[in-house]
């Protein structure tokens, strides 16, 4: 693929999914606000979270496995308009009770995307492309939440969230009508299908090991336990600022805008790890065993009144934990596309991340109104701690089955 093919290509997989994730992150980034108006309680905004991170992730798995038979060009225009129109519905400004139906579909139809988009690229892209895609398409997340957040933030200052969804509704039509022109103009899979070949010709054709399985059940698990803490805190920064600091909603919102920022740079900081160490688990060990330190940090200083600290610290959290994120949806998939399909391999991983992403929305606020945001650190931390256990365990099992390997060659 020519380079200005391949540089729009990737540059239309970001903005397919930058505007998704600004039709998606619109709710929580007024979390706050929608209580306020609706009187409702931080376990009744959760659940609508919940319930679209609940079909987003079964979608995830499911659509990973078929996404190679989807015609990218028409199914990526449909998912992207009907997440407008829901979110113009929300602008109307509908009843409560129907806002988690239409989050639910939401999750489902916005499902297709990352493992479609993750697909694309692998198999369009040569190896010298590949770091450039892992860390562009790694910012989108990071970039959509910021585009949301400022919106909502800007949008709040009037009291008049709703508009945050007609924002993400015509961004979102926006793109949809960029990709089913450009893509279908400029950019088809049948002049790239070949574009991996001359990757695999240096990969023998390996047996899917034991230790290849454990390799993915282990990197799955931790994306639960990451998304746990990822979603947790950019669902309810704006509630813990707001509760512990009594900062007013506005500027809950404004601060919590630093979380995604740095996140944008997360992307590059896990290539820099991945090209450093080579091994997707110690990577992954590292960075959540830091996530614990930090995680600690905060609990002693929230009934301090050093907010700034704090919101420094989340920041320092949600970026390591969005590296873990690259990873293991961006990383590992497309480094890993000669032994297993991308798309397959994305969905699945990302499906075990919106695990996480449900338990989190629902359940930390659940825990939130009954114990306070102490309990909801104290349960962040012991996650953090016991994932850290369960990677030990994976390297002990691992090196037996390494050293069993090396004493009987095949």
């Amino acid at each position: 693929m020519e380079k200005k093919q391949t540089n729009l290509l990737i540059l239309l997989c970001f903005l397919v999914y930058v505007s998704a994730c600004t039709g998606k992150y619109c709710f929580s980034s007024n979390v706050t606000l929608v209580e306020s108006v609706y009187g409702v309680t931080h376990a009744q905004t959760g659940l609508i979270s919940t319930m679209f991170f609940f079909a987003y992730g079964i979608g995830q798995v499911v659509n990973g496995i078929f996404c190679k038979y989807y015609n990218k060009r028409i199914l990526i225009t449909s998912s992207l308009l009907v997440s407008t129109i829901i979110n113009m519905l929300i602008f109307t400004g509908i009843s409560f009770e129907i806002i988690k139906y239409l989050w639910l579909v939401n999750g489902i139809v916005q499902s297709f995307l990352w493992p479609s988009l993750i697909y694309l690229l692998s198999k369009s892209l040569g190896s010298n492309s590949l770091s450039k895609a892992v860390i562009v398409m790694g910012a989108t997340t990071a970039t959509g939440r910021l585009i949301s957040i400022g919106s909502s933030a800007v949008f709040s200052l009037t009291q008049t969230y709703k508009w945050a969804f007609l924002f993400s509704a015509c961004f979102m039509c926006t793109v949809a009508i960029l990709w089913i022109i450009l893509y279908r103009n400029r950019v088809t899979e049948n002049a790239t299908a070949s574009a991996t070949t001359a990757d695999n010709k240096t990969h023998k054709t390996e047996k899917k090991e034991l230790s290849f399985f454990l390799l993915i059940g282990t990197i799955a698990v931790f994306g639960i336990a990451v998304n746990l803490v990822y979603e947790g805190l950019n669902s309810w920064v704006p509630s813990i600022l707001k509760e512990t600091f009594e900062l007013t909603d506005g500027l809950s919102i404004i601060l919590s805008v630093v979380l995604p920022l740095l996140t944008i740079f997360a992307g590059m900081f896990a290539v820099f790890m991945h090209r450093l160490v080579k091994n997707f688990i110690f990577e992954l060990f590292v960075n959540m065993l830091v996530c614990a330190g930090l995680v600690f940090g905060v609990m002693q200083l929230l009934n301090t009144e050093i907010w700034i600290l704090v919101v420094m610290l989340f920041g320092c959290i949600v970026f390591l934990m969005s590296a873990c994120n690259n990873i293991i949806t961006s990383i590992a998939p497309m480094y890993m596309r000669s032994k297993i399909n991308s798309g397959a391999l994305a969905g699945i991983l990302n499906g075990f991340c919106y695990v996480g992403s449900t338990i989190s929305a629902y359940g930390l606020g659940a825990v939130a109104d009954n114990g306070g945001w102490n309990s909801v650190f104290t349960l962040l931390l012991i996650v953090a701690l016991a994932i850290s256990l369960i990677v030990g365990v994976y390297l002990i099992i691992n090196g037996i089955l390494s050293r069993k390997k090396n004493e009987n060659p095949a």
